[in-house]
């Protein structure tokens, strides 16, 4: 680090700003939040949350994962999950696994277009992934709220 500082010090520059990481395919939409947390920290990102979560969202998540941030009050079941891993900045954003099936039409068709990871077997319902941003950036993955119908969710535009 010295070196880096030494040669920026020396040649007027700063030291180079590490990139993002490949962030497009981190996650895969409907992965349960539990497995994407995991993966998450097995990469090396970890919890961050933007604040503190109170009960109720504690309670709207059904889980305890450290990287809560919040969820919101609009009754779909939006949670926010966030993480940090060297200076970068992530949110993940889950939906109940019943909202996601109610707001993404048909889902069946998005699973065999590999949109859309398909429930294991056994598993149980409960959050799941639905975008993931780099929030330094904005830069956003997986599904977003459509232009025309902003009730129903379709693959987030690319920049």
């Amino acid at each position: 680090m010295a070196g880096l500082l030494g040669a920026a010090l020396l040649t007027g520059s700063a030291p180079p700003v590490p990139s993002p990481p490949a962030l497009a395919g981190l996650l895969r939409v409907g992965w349960p939040v539990l497995a994407a947390d995991r993966h998450l920290r097995r990469l090396g990102w970890r919890p961050a949350p933007g604040r503190q979560p109170d009960a109720l969202d504690r309670k709207l998540a059904g889980n305890s994962l450290a990287s809560l941030s919040d969820c919101s009050g609009t009754g779909l079941g939006f949670c926010r999950y966030d993480y940090r891993r060297d200076a970068v900045n992530l949110s993940v954003i889950t939906l109940p696994e019943q909202a996601i099936l109610q707001q993404v039409m048909p889902a069946q068709k998005l699973i065999e277009a590999g949109q859309v990871e398909p429930k294991p077997p056994g598993a149980t319902g409960g959050a799941r992934v639905v975008r993931w941003l780099h929030s330094d950036s904005g830069r956003t993955w997986g599904l977003c709220p459509g232009s025309e119908l902003p009730h129903r969710l379709v693959s987030c535009p690319e920049p």
